[in-house]
């Protein structure tokens, strides 16, 4: 066997290869690391600020009671032929889904006749939606007093969905409105 006395060529360039691999892996990723991990950071902390904290059940809830008394109209005006006379229908006859008399108590609407208006609040108390029946037999749904709410604004574009994608000729949305104060 030959002795050998020094490191071939070959063994120089593999050797050299891997000290530059692990020097620019130290420069570019260790030396890099707490500024990488303060802008993702930062970005993180941007993302979660830019988006709205929004409690998806309560918007669940909101917009299913809406759809539902949508669908309770429907069902009303087809059970009773048409358009019925509209003067002497009152709200629990419709839908019995809670509804209110004012926009600021909880007295129940159930009384209370089918052209006057009525309030629709959330679980804590956030007036998205009012309903009231036109003469002509439509469902009218206005926007509340606190329209301009996360949770209002999402049962919103819920309920936009949910009359797209239903023939519902007799229920009229609420215009939007402008985001300006």
């Amino acid at each position: 066997m030959v002795e050998r006395k020094a490191f071939t060529m070959i063994e120089l360039v593999f050797v050299i290869i891997i000290i530059i691999s692990i020097v620019v892996c130290y420069f570019t990723y260790c030396n890099n690391k707490d500024n990488v991990q303060s802008v993702d950071k930062l970005t993180i902390d941007k993302l979660k600020a830019h988006k709205p904290k929004v409690d998806i059940h309560k918007v669940s809830v909101l917009s299913n009671n809406v759809k539902a008394v949508i669908s309770d109209f429907e069902a009303y005006k087809i059970i009773n032929s048409g358009i019925p006379d509209w003067s002497n229908i009152l709200w629990k006859d419709i839908t019995n889904i809670k509804l209110h008399k004012s926009p600021i108590d909880n007295t129940d609407a159930y009384e209370t006749k089918a052209f006057d208006t009525v309030y629709l609040f959330s679980n804590d108390n956030i007036n998205c939606f009012n309903f009231k029946v036109s003469k002509k037999g439509q469902l009218l749904i206005m926007n509340g007093k606190d329209y301009r709410n996360t949770i209002c604004k999402y049962a919103k574009k819920n309920l936009n969905h949910f009359v797209q994608t239903h023939i519902l000729d007799s229920v009229i949305l609420p215009k939007t409105q402008s985001s300006k104060k």
